[in-house]
């Protein structure tokens, strides 16, 4: 890997040590002639963007970018006019291409860029180029988990593309992703409404999978806000979409969301139906930790269906593909469950192994709450 050509080259002469521009001139490799010192917060020379711009298309490391410099130059380019949608989507190839090499330095440079193409666009008044370096940002911010600001550009950019009517398609788009974000942050009841919206405009726009996609963050929303039954509707409705278009692990994971609703509602063996489909699928694909996650549900689902012997072979058979995928942290979930089950048909001494099994794996991933949980339950048992 090469290093950030332009900073490797000019860091010095650009940034102090905290990363701040310097002024004065600036000296162009390969060009006979220095810039004039620069004025203003968003000051930078407008031509060393170009530069900028060409580095960041290539497979580069930059894990110590300072972000501000960056997006200034970004901005500055951005109002000359040196910048074009062809050139936003250069970045997010060039993210796209430096995330599967793990170069993440890469990456979050290009989201700083962005944001300053972004911020440039709306100063000049270019909305299209402003929506698009904004909405590219936000599903960057998403693989970083910047979902706060990520939630936050999304619904810029889809403000930004209504105003250019005519951009349906990149509204529903960015609601879909919004409604994503939110969801992962926990804001259920702004997620639903965004998602509401968002699945209006995919369906009268024929996008079958995207409009499954906003069904199941949805559903999954709902459920997680409490709302198991009105996440049913969602769930069922998300997994018929994926298996009319094959895509079969989405509707796997429909599924198996959908067996947690139903569980959860004492619609035991809808639940039971439900897992085993998702598990079926999972094993067909060679998904190793989804059968594995699909067989602890059965196991509880099994337990509360008085059937405590199918429950713990189901979890056995979770634990063992647990460890085959090299998941402790859940081989410790495993241990938990089948103490739930052994103490809850009497075989207690079984049950306090299961749970210092349990206890310790939980201690080892500093999961207190899991350590307090088996505790409470060693004690229970211990009182009869």
């Amino acid at each position: 890997m090469q290093t950030f050509r332009v900073f490797d080259l000019w860091r010095d002469t650009w940034f102090d040590a905290d990363g701040n521009w310097l002024g004065g001139e600036l000296p162009l490799p390969g060009a006979d002639m220095a810039l004039p010192a620069v004025e203003g917060p968003d000051g930078l020379p407008d031509d060393v963007y170009l530069d900028l711009l060409d580095a960041a298309n290539q497979m580069v490391e930059a894990e110590d970018l300072a972000s501000m410099p960056v997006r200034a130059l970004a901005v500055a380019a951005t109002r000359a006019g040196n910048v074009s949608l062809e050139d936003v989507q250069a970045l997010v190839t060039a993210a796209d291409e430096a995330m599967a090499e793990g170069v993440t330095g890469l990456a979050q440079a290009a989201s700083f860029l962005l944001t300053g193409v972004a911020e440039g666009a709306e100063q000049i008044g270019d909305i299209l180029l402003s929506a698009s370096a904004t909405k590219s940002y936000a599903l960057l911010a998403a693989r970083f988990r910047r979902h706060p600001l990520d939630a936050e550009a999304l619904r810029t950019a889809a403000d930004l593309f209504r105003m250019l009517g005519n951009q349906e398609a990149e509204v529903a788009t960015c609601l879909l992703e919004q409604g994503r974000a939110l969801r992962s942050i926990g804001e259920y009841d702004q997620a639903i409404a965004v998602l509401d919206e968002a699945e209006l405009l995919l369906a009268a726009q024929g996008r079958t999978l995207d409009t499954a996609d906003s069904q199941l963050i949805r559903g999954e929303a709902r459920y997680e806000s409490g709302d198991p039954s009105g996440a049913l509707s969602d769930l069922a409705e998300a997994e018929r979409g994926f298996r009319a278009v094959g895509i079969e692990v989405l509707a796997d994971r429909a599924a198996y969301q959908r067996g947690r609703a139903l569980h959860q509602l004492g619609k035991l063996k809808s639940a039971l139906k439900a897992f085993n489909t998702a598990r079926v699928g999972c094993a067909a694909r060679g998904d190793i930790g989804g059968q594995a996650d699909a067989d602890m549900a059965r196991a509880r689902v099994l337990f509360d269906l008085d059937r405590a012997g199918d429950a713990l072979r189901a979890i056995d058979s979770a634990q063992v593909l647990y460890v085959k995928a090299g998941d402790e942290y859940y081989v410790g979930h495993c241990h938990l469950v089948r103490a739930y089950i052994l103490g809850g048909i009497g075989r207690s001494s079984e049950a306090q192994r299961q749970l210092t099994a349990a206890r310790r794996i939980f201690a080892a991933f500093g999961d207190d709450a899991s350590v307090e949980r088996c505790k409470r339950f060693a004690a229970q048992i211990r009182r009869g």
